[in-house]
């Protein structure tokens, strides 16, 4: 009689599949990583553009009752917190405060209140965005980009141009455009 042997198939991954598998969803891990952190600096920035409104806002309202801008908003006293806005928001994720400058008027050459006396009847407040134009958000193609074009040295002291990298006193372009800033 002859014996049958009986084989056994035995039903595995093997190491190469078990490799690929795992590159796989390592690769789909880091994508979605990825695009988490462009949601997380995409939602910081639509916090900035929310805070410069309702700045703009309190200023606006605080210039209707006094006829004037205040020189400094995170001052304790003379500033809009308190009447006009509960509390001057800062940029929380960088811990600053956002940008601001009083100004006598809008002329191509204005002066800083509190470099002169005088009232001041204009302003320019900004945040530095962390996604900035081409790719930045549409609210960047919309802005007041103040002193765009304007050589330097011409902006008065305390001030910072619209269109620069980080609101500074760099002289930017619209393409390298990371400052979202707003007048009256």
């Amino acid at each position: 009689m002859i014996k049958q042997s009986r084989v056994q198939s035995i039903i595995a991954f093997t190491l190469v599949e078990l490799l690929v598998a795992v590159s796989i969803i390592g690769l789909l891990a880091s994508i979605v990583i990825a695009s988490l952190n462009n949601s997380r600096q995409k939602a910081r920035d639509s916090r900035r553009v929310a805070d410069i409104r309702e700045i703009r806002s309190a200023l606006e309202l605080y210039y209707t009752d006094v006829r004037e801008y205040p020189d400094d908003i995170y001052a304790v006293s003379g500033s809009i917190a308190g009447k006009y806005i509960s509390t001057v928001s800062k940029d929380t994720y960088r811990n600053t405060n956002y940008f601001y400058n009083a100004l006598q008027n809008n002329s191509p050459t204005p002066l800083d209140c509190t470099a002169v006396t005088g009232s001041c009847h204009y302003f320019h407040l900004g945040a530095w965005m962390e996604i900035s134009l081409p790719n930045g958000q549409n609210v960047l193609k919309s802005d007041r980009d103040l002193y765009l074009g304007v050589p330097l040295g011409s902006v008065p002291a305390g001030d910072f141009y619209g269109a620069s990298a980080q609101c500074d006193l760099t002289a930017g372009t619209q393409a390298a455009d990371s400052c979202y800033d707003v007048s009256p």
